[in-house]
């Protein structure tokens, strides 16, 4: 029976799958603390603590089922787990918007800090764990290595996708940081505060919509001109990181820990690491290119050609 249950080919998101139903029982206790008394719930609180529930009773179901071989064959790696994660995936995908909505009163105040940790973090953890049971389960289900098919079509794809989902985050939050502050006949935020909301709106949306289209060029003609996006990064670094010390700084929208904070700071990263890969790119061809040039270098000293000595006897 032991063998049964700690087998791996058996389990090969059994760890996952216990990490999902941890931390859906956190962010249920958390969002319970957070949360008003059931009569003053709005549906956007009621979704936030249903979310958990659903979550916990299907990822401890497939846990337990996954501990035993008898269930475990009618689970592991078949549509019923697939169906099971995608739903899964489509709840945590809709409740982290809600629970990291300063309308919500939940995980964040009315400025975008994060007042209560546990919602917060265990709540994207739950986000990031059910995305990498989504791949694992491609992997087992369909024989389909997910990164692996990404780094072929085409070479940043999958830094770019990250890019594009991160300024997603900003432009969404710093639209309701601006909503909630800066509008209406008294905004409770000075015009300075307002301004580099307006920023981080911006280069939200720029990161956006340079992501989108290199992603489109790369997944439909798996190729874009390296000079052309060699110079959107260098200029989305340059962009992301005034960005990053204006929106973050003290006195900006940023500065209080929560989903602003992190997702300027993450952007700027991998904004980095997207050009540092273009220069790894262009040295790495250029060293190419220099191989494939043929040298003409004199005879080391003492050495006699055929040909040299061919003509002297002629």
């Amino acid at each position: 029976m032991t063998d049964a249950i700690t087998e791996s080919p058996r389990s090969p998101r059994f760890s996952q799958w216990m990490a999902v139903t941890v931390f859906s029982a956190i962010t249920l206790g958390a969002t319970l603390e957070a949360a008003p008394q059931n009569d003053e719930r709005d549906v956007g609180q009621k979704f936030a603590i249903w979310t958990p529930i659903t979550s916990l009773i299907l990822a401890g179901l497939v846990t337990m089922a996954h501990m035993v071989s008898i269930f475990s064959i009618f689970v592991t790696g078949t549509i019923i787990e697939g169906i099971v994660i995608l739903v899964i995936i489509v709840l945590w995908g809709a409740a982290i918007g809600v629970i990291t909505d300063v309308d919500n009163d939940l995980a964040v105040d009315e400025n975008g800090s994060v007042k209560n940790g546990n919602l917060f973090y265990f709540s994207w953890a739950a986000v990031v764990t059910s995305g990498t049971l989504l791949i694992s389960y491609l992997q087992t289900a369909f024989a389909i290595d997910v990164a692996g098919e990404l780094r072929a079509r085409s070479a940043r794809i999958t830094l770019w996708s990250a890019f594009m989902m991160v300024c997603i985050i900003v432009m969404g939050t710093s639209a309701d940081i601006f909503r909630n502050n800066c509008t209406g006949k008294n905004p409770d935020q000075n015009l300075n505060y307002c301004e580099r909301s307006k920023l981080a709106i911006s280069i939200g949306t720029i990161g956006t919509v340079f992501a989108l289209v290199t992603i489109s060029m790369k997944t439909l003609k798996s190729d874009i001109p390296f000079l052309v996006e060699f110079v959107s990064s260098i200029g989305l670094f340059i962009v992301f990181a005034f960005g990053v010390a204006f929106i973050t700084s003290e006195y900006g929208p940023g500065a209080p820990l929560g989903n602003l904070y992190y997702s300027c700071w993450t952007a700027f990263i991998l904004s980095f690491l997207i050009v540092s890969s273009c220069v790894e790119d262009y040295q790495s061809t250029r060293t190419t290119i220099g191989n494939d040039e043929p040298t003409h270098l004199p005879p080391p000293t003492g050495e006699i050609q055929i040909e040299d000595l061919d003509l002297e006897e002629k």
